[in-house]
């Protein structure tokens, strides 16, 4: 027999009741212990999200100022989704909502380079689709890849040329 299972059969024949307590908290602890190392051992299992607020002029129209709020989700399956919702800074402001899913893979340089499809939103968009594939998905998941992501101590950093999508969460 083991001493582990020595100890344990002596644990169980003994009348102490705070002998049983022991035994039941080390038990516990060393789970608890096992499940920590186990999730993190590697950390490209999470998911993140990430997002930010941003102002900036269209590409296709630079008399077209706009504030939104974006959200990217990287899964760990390897899709994506980029969502940018937000108002033009203009006299009558004009709504927009507009989604798009990706596939994407991750270099050794944390560069991101993927494939996007388009889906529009349930909002009323009134801003042409293109302003914001030129703005982000064709500039940075296609080409060269500039989108890109980080990570500096356990804390995910997306960023795209001219813009960075603060830290990113695990979800």
């Amino acid at each position: 027999m083991t001493k582990l299972m020595q100890f344990v059969q002596r644990c169980y024949y003994m009348t102490n009741k705070k002998m049983y307590f022991i035994l039941i908290l080390v038990f516990t602890l060393l789970q608890v212990c096992f499940f920590a190392l186990w999730k993190a051992r590697d950390g490209s299992t999470t998911s993140l999200e990430c997002t930010s607020t941003l102002t900036r002029n269209a590409k296709t129209d630079h008399s077209l100022y706009y504030s939104a709020n974006l959200s990217v989700i990287l899964k760990k399956d390897g899709s994506g989704s980029f969502t940018i919702v937000g108002l033009t800074d203009e006299d009558t402001p004009r709504k927009f909502s507009h989604s798009y899913f990706f596939t994407y893979k991750i270099d050794s340089n944390g560069r991101i380079s993927g494939n996007a499809k388009a889906k529009v939103s349930g909002l009323e968009n009134q801003i042409k689709d293109e302003n914001f594939r030129l703005n982000f998905l064709d500039a940075s998941l296609t080409g060269k890849g500039n989108a890109r992501l980080s990570k500096f101590n356990n804390v995910y950093i997306f960023s795209i040329p001219g813009l960075i999508i603060n830290t990113c969460a695990p979800i």
